[in-house]
């Protein structure tokens, strides 16, 4: 029996993976669309100097609202993901309430931080659009509540519906805004109004799929706080948004601090934006990092043996979506930024080459923050980061005052990619997780012809015939790389199945025929076959 129930097992983690993974690559997708046109938009309209101002504020309300609340968050997720694994869904009901009144507490503490914040060193100019800009704190930190309990029950099809529907409500409310004149205080108030939406859509599917795992699992009665070990809660929830205090030095651009400090705001604004596309472009691969994580919480309340090595085969294929991505960029870095920006942003061409080659390490990391996250390795996640934290700080009192948004871009990256080793090693001599150093390595070889031709393209052609060349070539290149170097194998074309059942019936041929070219052998072709 053993033989037969593991396959099945792995069969439906990997239908699920790859289930919530392709709703994540629809939300990412339009995500990334939606805020590479208002980041054009916004920028020719309004000019360097102004968006400096306003991607400080946003860099001062994303990260407070992070550390605040994100630590609760996961809090919640965890707790209720363990809890639906051992079917008491009470008990999931229970922790959300418990986490609904910290969430509470905190956009109260927030706000009020805020309009103080704006009110005593913002300039009058800017009051209006900040004070709308703080107003959408409290949807924004609400909305964890349903996202919690919908990420636990590995539900992301109704997530990711009230996530575009707030995600379209600010596309269209922000064009208008702009179209009419409204300026800043029209951005900001499309924000406010896109959050409202996706908090109230985020409540509403929460309830339906609470209703139908009630009917699957059973009602109980709610059990007391005291039967849900709160003060394990408590210690993951508090130690998690330290840990992010902590981590936003490193990861979440403190660089913007310093700029503001001892640079020009239009620096600042060359920064935000490379820094920004960078991060866009790492939502692809991390899209497929949540999934895994919402899939290793249930796992450690279901087979707790299986997560070390789901982390491993999450590694493995995060870098190799997220390699091609970052090399992508450093290629075509010039022909974008001057296409879309136009010649007032030329320097962010450099900014961007020098943040995603030195984020490459990052594109292997995720899966192991999910692992070291899940297993409660806050403590060791606060001391290492401090201490890159404090290193990430030294560098930008050494290159910012001198360099720029150039000088930054490389403080940020060298602090990160001493994070990420850290981290990776701890993880190998703690839990003895496998790092596939070989596939990282063919996959990098497999980037160096597509890096070539797209980089001689660039300087050969005008900004659109490079990109509109070079993408495309250098994707033919890296598919071609990873069949020449074997990165891919049989086993994977087997878990690329469940996918290809999932895609809309015109792409699955062509999804299949990919597949089995990357692979390199005909017999990975009739299980996809199968599954169309």
């Amino acid at each position: 029996m053993a033989t037969v129930t593991e396959p099945l097992q792995t069969r439906r983690r990997a239908a699920v993976v790859a289930s919530n993974s392709a709703w994540l690559a629809l939300d990412t997708a339009v995500g990334v669309a939606v805020s590479l046109v208002l980041s054009v938009t916004v920028a020719r309209s309004v000019g360097p100097d102004v968006l400096g101002v306003y991607n400080f504020a946003n860099w001062i309300l994303g990260a407070g609202i992070v550390v605040l609340t994100n630590g609760v968050t996961y809090g919640m997720q965890l707790f209720a993901a363990e809890l639906l694994g051992r079917g008491d869904i009470a008990g999931v009901r229970q922790v959300l309430r418990h986490g609904l009144r910290w969430q509470i507490g905190l956009s109260l503490l927030l706000t009020l931080i805020g309009v103080a914040s704006t009110w005593l060193f913002a300039p009058p100019q800017f009051h209006a659009a900040l004070l709308l800009a703080v107003a959408s704190i409290a949807p924004a930190v609400m909305v964890s509540v349903p996202a919690a309990g919908l990420g636990a029950a590995q539900a992301f099809a109704p997530n990711v519906l009230t996530s575009l529907a707030g995600v379209i409500v600010n596309l269209v409310a922000t064009l208008a805004a702009l179209r009419f004149g409204l300026g800043l205080a029209g951005v900001t108030g499309a924000l406010l109004l896109s959050r409202l939406v996706d908090a109230a859509g985020g409540h509403w599917a929460w309830q339906r799929i609470r209703r139908r795992l009630e009917r699957e699992l059973g009602t109980t009665q709610p059990a007391a706080d005291s039967d849900l070990d709160l003060a394990r809660f408590n210690r993951v929830s508090f130690s998690s948004s330290l840990l992010l205090l902590i981590e936003s030095i490193v990861w979440d651009r403190s660089e913007f601090f310093f700029l503001s400090r001892f640079s020009a705001l239009r620096e600042l604004a060359f920064y935000s934006l490379g820094f920004n596309i960078v991060q866009q472009v790492m939502l692809i691969p991390r899209l497929f990092t949540r999934a895994l994580s919402a899939n290793l919480l249930v796992e450690r309340g279901r087979a707790p043996e299986n997560v070390i090595r789901l982390t491993t085969d999450g590694m493995r294929y995060s870098f190799l979506i997220s390699a091609p991505l970052l090399f992508g960029l450093v290629a075509t870095s010039s022909p974008l930024i001057a296409l879309l920006y136009g010649a007032t942003y030329r320097p962010v061409a450099s900014v961007l080459t020098v943040a995603a080659a030195l984020t490459l390490l990052r594109g292997a990391l995720a899966p192991v923050q999910s692992l070291l996250y899940m297993l409660e390795q806050q403590a060791f996640l606060i001391r290492w980061n401090l201490a890159v934290g404090a290193l990430n700080i030294g560098l930008d009192f050494w290159l910012i005052p001198t360099h720029g948004a150039m000088g930054a871009a490389w403080a940020n990256g060298i602090a990160q990619g001493v994070a990420a080793v850290g981290l990776i090693a701890f993880a190998v001599r703690r839990f003895q997780l496998a790092i596939p150093l070989g596939d990282f390595a063919r996959a990098v070889l497999a980037c160096v012809p597509m890096v070539i031709v797209a980089r001689s393209l660039a300087v050969m052609l005008p900004p659109w015939a490079a990109l509109f060349t070079g993408v495309p070539v250098g994707a033919v290149l890296y598919v071609v790389g990873l069949r020449t170097l074997g990165v891919l194998r049989p086993v994977d074309a087997d878990r690329l199945q469940p996918i290809a059942s999932r895609l809309p019936t015109f792409i699955r041929p062509t999804f299949g025929r990919v597949v089995s070219l990357v692979v390199g052998r005909r017999a990975g072709t009739p299980p996809l076959r199968r599954a169309l």
